[in-house]
């Protein structure tokens, strides 16, 4: 997923793109604060933390899937659009945003405080770290990727072990840090994915080898460890596609209001930033093994995330021919 995001592109659209996400991130937040706030005490592993369980929760619903995006915008032919290059910049400072919030949620819940001490510290060492691999982080990987390839040494293989030892070094850093070490993979691919070196053809032999080997035994894996037939809750599975869906179609809406974007686009951005998919399970996987969520309160938010991702197409489509009628 920080291979999928180009940073360059988000940081030329930052005017438009940040008052987008910001928007995608706050109005979701809020709706899905309160909507899960007064959820029955049977749906929380501990009803006495239910601010943290609901502020979780409300992360979870801000976080947008940019590969499912990015692969729907480009079977359409939007995806090198200026319109496109609009919403991955904004899905892009969504996503880095989200990953923030649940990190400090994370970190709050596993310290057992909510002290403004606390909350502060966190917050300041994820940012640090952060801002720190966006500038520095990605003058180094430029280097190294660039000296490998004035060498001539072995491709792919080279690029793909300077990758892997990039996502360790990030993630043994921010696992240390007291920040979950998933963060610190997201942001090296970031900061691998910016090196201009890194030819498309070893791009190409990464995106295959997850979604070929990884994603399947990922999902395997969730398929052992819960019982979806015995935690599928009907009313929970509803609240979360609607809220999570509607709170993010609603956040985008609004923030391309507030921009100089045409109307007419108002409605493909907003449903741009609709689908939950991988993303949003693999926060709530690291929910679940931390005991914050219930396997309920999991099967609801990979329902709703799957759901989101399938609707996304025959939304966007339909959209795009009533763009058509009305242009």
């Amino acid at each position: 997923s920080g291979l999928e995001i180009d940073f360059s592109i988000a940081w030329r659209k930052r005017g438009s793109a940040l008052v987008i996400a910001f928007s995608d991130i706050i109005i979701p937040i809020v709706v899905a604060f309160f909507a899960v706030l007064w959820l029955p005490a049977r749906y929380m592993v501990d009803p006495g933390q239910r601010i943290v369980f609901s502020l979780f929760m409300a992360a979870v619903m801000t976080i947008s899937a940019i590969p499912v995006s990015a692969r729907i915008m480009h079977d359409l032919k939007l995806l090198r659009s200026e319109l496109g290059y609009l919403v991955m910049s904004a899905l892009a400072v969504n996503d880095i945003i989200g990953w923030v919030l649940f990190t400090v949620i994370l970190g709050i819940f596993t310290s057992n405080s909510v002290e403004l001490t606390g909350v502060a510290l966190i917050l300041g060492v994820t940012i640090g770290f952060s801002v720190l691999a966006l500038t520095l982080g990605r003058r180094f990987s430029t280097a190294i990727f660039d000296a490998v390839k004035r060498k001539n040494m072995p491709e792919p293989g080279t690029s793909l072990t300077i990758t892997a030892l990039f996502g360790l070094l990030f993630g043994i850093f921010t696992q240390k840090l007291g920040i979950h070490a998933l963060f610190g993979f997201l942001i090296a691919g970031i900061v691998v994915g910016e090196a201009k070196s890194l030819s498309e053809k070893t791009r190409g032999v990464i995106s295959q080898l997850v979604h070929s080997l990884f994603v399947p035994l990922f999902f395997a894996g969730i398929g052992l460890k819960i019982d979806f037939v015995a935690s599928f809750d009907p009313f929970l599975v509803t609240l979360m596609c609607v809220v999570g869906i509607g709170g993010r179609y609603l956040g985008a809406w609004l923030g391309v209001t507030w921009t100089r974007e045409p109307n007419i686009n108002r409605d493909l951005i907003a449903i741009a930033h609709t689908p939950g998919g991988m993303m949003e399970i693999v926060v709530a996987l690291i929910a679940l093994e931390t005991g914050l969520i219930t396997p309920a309160v999991f099967v609801a938010i990979v329902f709703s995330a799957v759901f989101s991702s399938l609707l996304m197409g025959p939304w966007m489509r339909r959209s795009m021919d009533r763009r058509k009628q009305i242009s």
